[in-house]
């Protein structure tokens, strides 16, 4: 996991060197294109929500450096990283900006204090809460990227092992 993420940390360093430094977030315009072409395949009528137990699925599917299409990774790794994202789970399903949010986190990250406080990022917040009323008035960028530890609330990963207990459990049964 380490290697893995090394390279794709490689490869984002590369892409970014070659960007003007004013354009910070120039790299990901192909990245969401293809995470947006990705959550559509899942979502043929364009809902915002997609159910919980298709996110492994999914992210299997999203191209890299988001995914890991093309990429053979273990059951037990990619529970792994879903844990690591700490992507919110609503009622059995994921939404939308918080998956996409999460996943840009992972790779690109927020600590660094240009990005962070750049003018894109304000912007692209303030477009985020106007469109996806679901998120609430008080959302921020530690919630939206999976910062915020749900410890009371059902994350995607407890949701998708409760349903594979469940699942072994009506077998056993």
């Amino acid at each position: 996991m380490n290697v893995f993420i090394a390279v794709i940390g490689e490869s984002f360093n590369d892409n970014q060197a070659t960007e003007d430094e004013n354009d910070i977030l120039a790299l990901k315009k192909k990245d969401i294109k293809a995470f947006q072409n990705t959550w559509a395949k899942y979502n043929p009528m364009g809902e915002l929500y997609m159910r919980t137990i298709r996110l492994p699925d999914f992210l299997r599917e999203l191209p890299p450096p988001l995914g890991y299409q093309g990429i053979r990774i273990e059951e037990s790794k990619l529970n792994k990283i879903i844990f690591c994202l700490n992507i919110r789970d609503h009622l059995g399903r994921v939404y939308y900006p918080e998956v996409m949010w999460t996943i840009f986190h992972s790779i690109a990250g927020m600590n660094d204090e240009k990005v962070l406080n750049c003018e894109q990022i304000a912007n692209i917040l303030k477009i985020v809460k106007n469109k996806y009323k679901g998120l609430g008035k008080k959302v921020n960028l530690d919630s939206l990227c999976g910062n915020k530890y749900y410890r009371k609330e059902l994350t995607a990963i407890k949701y998708i092992q409760a349903m594979k207990i469940l699942t072994k459990w009506r077998l056993f049964k």
